[in-house]
């Protein structure tokens, strides 16, 4: 299937479960998906007068599966207007899930960066991808995804979560991984957008655990990296 089309059955199976549920149990304060399971949230971004948020969502089922990206927004944080689904696991690249990670906005559109993964002799095989959007709701995927399409030397197969950030004219995407039993995050620069996007340079590790955080059972992998960065 494409992927508007199986956006579109997302939806449709979404619109179905939230017929069942019960108002009685819904928050009223924190957000919380229309129906079914979700966790991380994906990609928190101002855009269009609204404060977007995306997260881990299985549009099928109250617990962990198919992962696409939920998508909502709000002007106060208080009230939500839920929004379609936004990114589906549709490409070969991605046919397992569409993981966490990030959002910007750059030359007037909306941009995800996800990890893609797809189950390969019983691994998981991770890249990181793109989605743009020029309305806030309606993403397509990047024609040239994968963006990056394996891990360096310094990390392993565990390799997820892109943030990415600008910082004067470079842009920064911070990795979550890990090697030897102890997590890592890995560090991507690029100068500037281009038509692919950003011309991603070889990374440089950024930081690892060390003292009482780098205790190697709990540490590895790091993920779901938010990183505050100052270059020198």
């Amino acid at each position: 299937m494409k992927h508007r089309q199986l956006l579109e059955r997302a939806n449709r199976s979404l619109v179905e479960a939230a017929a069942l549920v019960d108002p009685a149990f819904r928050l009223h304060y924190h957000f919380m998906a229309k129906a079914q399971w979700m966790n991380d949230p994906s990609g928190l971004v101002s855009y269009g007068g609204y404060y977007h948020v995306f997260y881990q969502h299985n549009p099928y089922a109250p617990r962990w599966g198919s992962m696409h990206w939920g998508h909502a927004r709000t002007k106060d944080f208080l009230s939500w207007e839920h929004l379609p689904v936004a990114l589906a696991p549709s490409e070969e690249y991605d046919l397992d899930g569409c993981f966490s990670g990030s959002a910007v906005v750059a030359d007037g559109q909306m941009q995800l960066f996800y990890t893609g993964v797809r189950e390969v002799k019983g691994k998981l095989v991770q890249v990181q991808c793109r989605a743009l959007s020029s309305d806030g709701i309606h993403f397509r995927k990047d024609p040239l995804n994968p963006l990056i399409s394996t891990y360096p030397p310094e990390g392993s197969q565990d390799f997820r979560d892109p943030k990415v950030w600008r910082w004067g004219e470079a842009w920064f995407m911070a990795l979550g991984s890990g090697q030897g039993g102890r997590g890592k995050v890995l560090l991507y620069i690029g100068q500037s957008f281009c038509a692919g996007g950003v011309l991603w340079e070889w990374p440089r590790k950024a930081m690892e655990p060390r003292g009482r955080f780098g205790n190697a059972r709990t540490s590895f992998p790091w993920e779901a990296s938010t990183a505050c960065w100052s270059p020198p």
